[in-house]
């Protein structure tokens, strides 16, 4: 079992252009803790800033198991002590369309599940259609103090810039 103190205290992605090597800004970006027990924890969506970064916090985190094992105890059962490693995913359109109604009808009724009218135009505009889709998996023996994931994307065909 991990102790907290090996869940990091920062979880940076920092996502870039395969070809090009250049950052990618405004893709939406999910992260899960993955776990011994019931469903993993999902955590996000977040969006990637001009530097093609995005981050997750430590307290981001414990406030997302607090919430589910609160909303969904019967679904959820593992600690982030207990967490074995971490993904980071860089969904595709069905998948940010999912989130969208997932937080409709989830946020309608718990306004700690609502997201912002901000972010929801931000999702519906994100660049992740112009990408492949791509999870990143890190194991526990990797975590430090601020964890820093690189995510190299490759374009889809008939986007800009693809082959």
């Amino acid at each position: 079992m991990i102790t907290p103190a090996v869940i990091p205290n920062s979880v940076r992605v920092i996502v870039q252009d395969q070809e090009t090597t250049s950052p990618v800004a405004g893709l939406v970006v999910l992260m899960m803790a993955i776990v011994p027990r019931k469903n993993n924890y999902t955590f996000g969506p977040k969006i990637t800033d001009a530097a093609g970064k995005a981050c997750f916090t430590r307290d981001e985190m414990m406030r997302g198991v607090h919430l589910n094992q609160k909303h969904s105890p019967m679904d959820y059962a593992s600690s982030l002590a207990e967490m074995t490693g971490l993904e980071v995913e860089i969904p595709d359109t069905e998948r940010i369309a999912r989130l969208l109604e997932a937080a409709r009808m989830w946020g309608a009724g718990e306004p700690e599940w609502r997201l912002s009218d901000e972010m929801i135009e931000r999702l519906k505009g994100a660049s992740n259609r112009r990408y492949e889709p791509i999870s990143v998996s890190v194991g526990r023996e990797e975590f430090s103090d601020v964890l820093e994931v690189k995510v190299s994307l490759q374009r889809r065909r008939g986007s800009p810039g693809a082959p």
